[in-house]
């Protein structure tokens, strides 16, 4: 399965992008950095109640970061499944 990129968004710690999982309703966020790349956090559920498993560098953070980086991949991947702006890589 070829992976589809859904988007990106930014905040002040850097950039995320928002791609596909092989797992049926379900994406995964990375964090992309120059030359690197690694797992945020994989969202499963997102058609219904969504629910994210953490990537253990990231495991420090608050409840409050959490769920805007939750916010905010959903509001991605939503925003390119209704308006086509989905990539295949």
């Amino acid at each position: 399965m070829r992976e589809i990129e859904y988007g990106r968004f930014s905040d002040s710690s850097g950039t995320y992008s928002v791609a596909s999982s092989a797992a049926p309703n379900t994406i995964r966020v990375y964090a992309e950095g120059p030359g690197d790349r690694s797992m945020l956090c994989t969202i499963s559920g997102i058609t219904g109640t969504p629910t994210a498993s953490w990537g253990v560098t990231w495991l420090h953070c608050s409840a409050e970061w959490y769920d805007a980086m939750q916010r905010r991949a959903l509001d991605t991947y939503r925003g390119a499944t209704c308006d086509g702006r989905a990539v295949e890589r």
